[in-house]
């Protein structure tokens, strides 16, 4: 297998290199994964108060902004 194609099936255990195809990957997935966290930890709590909900909507964007 080509040293890409190997990346991408079996990336590697440090998930963001810059040298390393798979990394995108790995980004892209991360990133989904928080953005649908986010949605649905928001639809959760929409009972909360409106400082909580706005707290933890600050935190994710936070993340997905360190991501990105």
């Amino acid at each position: 297998m080509t040293p890409n194609i190997n990346s991408v099936i079996n990336p590697s255990k440090n998930y963001i290199r810059e040298e390393d195809p798979a990394s995108n990957i790995t980004k892209m997935v991360a990133l989904q994964e928080l953005r649908l966290a986010k949605k649905v930890s928001l639809e959760l709590i929409r009972d909360c108060p409106k400082e909580i909900h706005s707290d933890l909507k600050e935190a994710f964007d936070r993340a997905i902004s360190r991501l990105t």
